[in-house]
């Protein structure tokens, strides 16, 4: 909801003399009148599914190292550029999904 405030006849400068600074520029605000505070939620969420990659992207060594011991090293898949990428991608996302909320792209990219 927005308000127009007319012009005083006279000017601002004679409006300020003499009715003073705040007399036809104030409004009472009520509840509904109020700035909606911003939900955190979704820059919690969006935050969290970051961690939870990170996560992931910490056990992906650990198991190719295993795998490796085991006696299968055709199956590993840690390489340092696309896990530098993926953390990349990941936190691109994660804040853009936090500022902006409704933008689909910072939810994909978490993903």
């Amino acid at each position: 909801m927005a308000a127009t405030l007319a012009a005083h006849p006279q000017g601002l400068s004679r409006c300020l003399e003499t009715e003073g600074l705040d007399a036809s520029r104030t409004m009472p605000v009520t509840p509904d009148a109020r700035l909606a505070r911003p939900r955190r939620w979704p820059g919690v969420v969006a935050w969290t599914l970051w961690a939870l990659a990170m996560a992931v992207w910490l056990v992906i060594p650990w198991l190719d190292d295993r795998l490796r011991q085991a006696g299968r090293p055709d199956l590993t898949q840690w390489d340092l550029r696309p896990g530098v990428a993926a953390v990349s991608v990941a936190t691109v996302g994660a804040v853009l999904a936090s500022r902006r909320p409704r933008h689909p792209v910072g939810w994909a990219t978490p993903a």
